[in-house]
């Protein structure tokens, strides 16, 4: 180091030419840059990670390399995908959803899998489909849960009948009627509900043992 700084010095005592002067400022342009080098190479994993890992948290003067900026917006996309659904769709798909605060649903909300709900659900909108008229002993499979009402009355005096309710096969519910006007006893209007679970097949059976029992069956679907 000391013999370079001696020809340094005997070069500037001698008379500077223009090839000098060049070589001079080459060097010093090139001690700049090692300089600027050197001062973002010990910056560089010097900062305290503040992003979520695998994110790329970038430190003050250090340079920003392409890979890693698309290894950032590449994580986020995924994390996007993940909580919301597919980018673009208007949509929000979700295997988990936790409300810790109050959720507000302006039009309509599907859900295909559990809802556990650990507070207070308050329903402003419908929630349940408007009354259908369906028929006896006919099969009708549930697209939703639901609730089948079935009356009963006696058409005319004598009239005597049982009703059951199944799903999927199963007698779940009974109901009879005996409409006798000479009797001390007698029952002329009789009712049940019966819930039937989503994608259950489900039909009402009348039997009418003595004269003729009139049956309305009512459906309402609960979205």
């Amino acid at each position: 180091m000391v013999v370079a700084k001696e020809a340094f010095l005997l070069g500037l005592a001698a008379k500077p030419t223009r090839r000098w002067l060049r070589a001079a400022l080459t060097a010093a342009a090139a001690l700049a840059l090692l300089s600027v080098l050197g001062t973002r190479a010990l910056a560089q994993g010097t900062c305290q990670q503040t992003l979520p890992a695998p994110l790329v948290t970038f430190c003050p003067d250090e340079p920003a390399r392409a890979a890693e900026m698309n290894q950032n917006f590449g994580q986020v996309a995924r994390w996007l995908v993940d909580k919301t659904g597919p980018l673009g769709d208007g949509g929000i798909e979700t295997s988990s959803l936790r409300v810790t605060g109050n959720a507000t649903i302006n039009s309509s909300a599907t859900i295909t899998g559990n809802l556990s709900v650990s507070g207070n659900l308050s329903v402003s909108g419908g929630s349940m489909s408007a009354y259908q008229t369906l028929s006896l002993a006919t099969d009708y499979v549930a697209a939703d849960d639901g609730i089948a009402m079935v009356s009963v009355v006696g058409g005319a005096n004598g009239a005597r009948c049982f009703v059951h309710g199944l799903v999927n096969g199963t007698i779940v519910v009974r109901e009879s009627l005996h409409y006798f006007t000479t009797s001390d006893v007698y029952v002329n209007d009789a009712s049940f509900t019966m819930p039937v679970p989503r994608g259950a097949t489900w039909r009402i059976n009348l039997t009418n043992t003595s004269a003729t029992c009139n049956a309305l069956v009512s459906w309402v679907a609960l979205h």
